[in-house]
């Protein structure tokens, strides 16, 4: 995987974040707690598929384009699904008590891309790395723009984020 596919893996996994921290920010949530959680568990999910991945690489090796493609083409579909569904920016919860629950709820995609990646054979420790840190500063910008404006691009990248996520399945079709 290369630098702008990473960076476009990492930016499509954290629209769900970035949104939340959106929320957030509009009720006044600390900024820098709601990036951390966020980061860790989309740093620390992709490891977790990463390895739940590797453990099957012998039985799935020889379909882990094809398997890599339903993956992420499942999430973005999923991601754009949810969006045009039930997209609506005012309900997003951001109680104190959520953030851990929305921070591995929102990181479940990572999951997955983590299985994708063990399945191509690359190495997580980078990625892992980068999609921490872009998810961190994603949130960081989200809590700070939290305003009206923000809450109607949520959606738009959240819609974006599904399309990137199903390019980047049919792109693990031609390594």
């Amino acid at each position: 995987m290369n630098t702008p596919q990473l960076l476009l893996l990492s930016l499509a996994l954290s629209a769900d974040a970035f949104v939340v921290s959106l929320c957030r920010g509009l009720r006044g949530k600390s900024a820098l707690a709601t990036a951390s959680a966020f980061g860790f568990f989309q740093a620390g999910m992709p490891v977790a598929g990463w390895i739940a991945g590797s453990a099957f690489r012998g039985v799935l090796d020889r379909a882990a384009s094809w398997v890599a493609f339903g993956i992420l083409t499942a999430v973005g579909a999923r991601m754009i699904w949810k969006t045009l569904t039930d997209g609506k920016n005012g309900s997003c919860p951001t109680g104190d008590g959520f953030l851990l629950a929305l921070a591995f709820a929102t990181s479940l995609d990572a999951f997955a891309a983590g299985i994708s990646l063990s399945l191509i054979r690359t190495s997580i420790w980078v990625p892992a790395l980068v999609i921490g840190v872009v998810t961190f500063a994603v949130c960081l910008a989200g809590s700070g723009i939290g305003v009206a404006a923000g809450m109607k691009l949520g959606n738009r990248l959240e819609l974006a984020a599904g399309v990137v996520m199903i390019a980047l399945g049919v792109k693990a079709l031609f390594p």
